[in-house]
């Protein structure tokens, strides 16, 4: 049996290689959120599997907390979070 009705934060840090835009992007079946350095960068509001992104601006070799939330309802559960930017192709956040 599937759990419902439930939520989950995740809390991290980045540090990318390189100064530039980069873009994170939240693949799930219900509502997501994915802060960077304090700043919402992707607010995923509705139902259904789908993915949202947003942008935003990070220096070469600093630290940035990341900060995930997810909320599930019924059904499947999915959530993926992953990253582009300069000299970076899409790739899952480790």
């Amino acid at each position: 049996m599937a759990e419902t009705n439930y939520s989950v934060r995740w809390n991290g840090t980045l540090r990318p290689a390189t100064t530039g835009v980069f873009t994170f992007y939240a693949d799930s079946d219900n509502k997501a959120r994915i802060w960077v350095n304090g700043v919402q960068v992707v607010n995923k509001t509705t139902v259904g599997r789908s993915e949202v992104s947003g942008t935003i601006s990070l220096n070469a070799n600093q630290n940035y907390p990341v900060k995930v939330e997810y909320e599930h309802g019924t059904g499947v559960s999915n959530m993926h979070v992953k990253w582009s930017g300069p000299s970076l192709s899409k790739q899952v956040l480790r």
